[in-house]
C-alpha cells in the first residue's frame, strides 16, 4: 500500500537566541510535507530542448538533472541515431518522501513508464552525493529506443537499452558507454547466458518472463560483444541492425545469423564481464559540454497532480519490483 505522508506541523523548541533568529529568517518552523493529493503550490515547469521537468526542489537540483539528461540524450543521439528526433520527454524530480509514496519503494532511485503522459513519464529521487540525480538513464535510454528502434526484435530493444542507460559524459566531452550493470554481470558469471538462437527466438514475453533476468543479461551483453569486444565488422553490423531496426527489418542485417556470433560472443563475455565488468567501453568524443537552454515556469499544482497520480496507478497496478 502507498505510503500517504499528511501535511503537519512541528513543535519547535530553541536552545539559543541565534537559533530562534535563523529560524525565523528561513521562514519559522511550520513544515507542510507534500503528497500525491497535496503536491504544494510551488512547482516550476524547467523546459530544455528534449525534457519537460516538473519540481519543487532548488536550482541546483533541477538544473544538475537537466545537464545529466541532455548530455545523455545528445552522446546517444550522436553515436547512434544522427537523423533522430524525439517529442519531449516528461520528468517528475521529487525528495525522497514524495518518491517513496508514489513508487511504493524505498530500494528504487529512478522509475520510467512509457504508456503515461504524452511521450512516457520518468520519475526520479532527489540524491545526495554521487547518486545525486545521476540515475536518469533507464528512463532517457528507453525513450530513445521507443522512438529510434521501432522494428527492433525484443532482444535487440532490451539489449541496446541497458547497454547506453549507463551513458556518462565527462566535462570534456569524452562519453562512455557500455558500463555493466551489477545484475547483468552475474549471470554471466554465473554461466547463465542463453545461446544466441534462443535469444533470437525469444518473444517479449519470454524477455520478460520468470527468466527474464537471464533473457537481459544475454541481451545487454551481446550488444556490448558487438559493440566493443569483437572485430569492426561485429561493430558494423550492430550499426547495420540499429539502422534496420529504425526504418525497417532487422533479418538481414548482419552477415551471419545471429547463432554463428555465440563462440567468440561467449568467450568474451565469460573472460572480460567475469574479471572486471567495466574494463571495456564504448567512448565518443563530443564538442564542448555546456549547459543545455532552459525555460522556467510555474507549474500548476493540478498538472503535477496529475502526473503523480498517474505514476502511482502506473506502479500500483504493476507492484513492486
Amino acid at each position: 500500500m502507498p505510503i500517504v505522508t499528511a501535511p503537519h506541523s512541528r513543535t519547535c523548541s530553541f536552545l539559543t537566541w541565534a537559533t530562534f533568529v535563523a529560524a525565523i529568517a528561513l521562514g519559522g518552523c511550520a513544515h507542510v510535507w507534500t503528497s500525491v493529493e497535496n503536491p504544494g503550490d510551488d512547482w516550476k515547469r524547467v523546459e530544455t530542448p528534449h525534457f519537460r521537468i516538473h519540481t519543487n526542489l532548488q536550482a541546483l537540483h533541477y538544473k544538475f538533472l537537466a545537464a545529466r539528461l541532455e548530455n545523455m540524450h545528445r552522446a546517444i543521439k550522436e553515436a547512434f541515431f544522427e537523423q533522430l528526433e524525439t517529442p519531449p520527454l516528461d520528468v517528475l524530480l521529487v525528495d525522497e518522501t514524495l518518491f517513496i509514496e508514489v513508487v511504493n519503494s524505498v530500494d528504487l532511485i529512478s522509475w520510467f513508464e512509457p504508456r503515461i503522459a504524452k511521450n512516457g513519464l520518468l520519475i526520479i529521487r532527489q540524491g545526495g552525493g554521487d547518486d545525486d540525480e545521476t540515475t536518469a538513464g533507464f528512463g532517457v535510454a528507453s525513450h530513445i529506443a521507443r522512438f529510434g528502434l521501432p522494428h527492433a526484435p525484443p532482444w535487440l530493444n532490451l539489449g541496446f537499452s541497458p547497454f547506453v542507460e549507463s551513458t556518462i559524459v565527462r566535462n570534456d566531452g569524452v562519453a562512455y558507454f557500455g558500463r555493466a550493470p551489477e545484475s547483468h554481470a552475474i549471470e554471466v558469471l554465473n554461466g547463465r547466458l542463453l545461446p544466441l538462437a534462443d535469444l533470437e527466438r525469444a518473444t517479449w514475453a519470454e524477455m520478460n518472463g520468470p527468466e527474464n533476468r537471464r533473457h537481459y543479461a544475454t541481451a545487454w551483453a551481446f550488444v556490448h560483444y558487438l559493440a566493443v569486444g569483437g572485430s569492426t565488422e561485429t561493430r558494423k553490423d550492430l550499426f547495420r541492425m540499429l539502422q534496420a531496426a529504425s526504418s525497417g527489418r532487422v533479418k538481414g542485417a548482419v552477415r551471419l545469423p545471429i547463432a554463428q556470433y555465440d563462440d567468440g560472443f561467449r568467450e568474451y563475455a565469460l573472460r572480460i564481464f567475469g574479471v572486471k565488468p567495466s574494463i571495456n567501453v564504448f567512448t565518443l568524443q563530443l564538442a564542448a559540454v555546456a549547459e543545455p537552454k532552459m525555460t522556467v515556469s510555474s507549474a500548476p499544482a493540478s498538472e503535477v497532480r496529475e502526473l503523480l497520480r498517474a505514476m502511482q496507478a502506473a506502479r500500483a497496478k504493476q507492484g513492486s519490483p
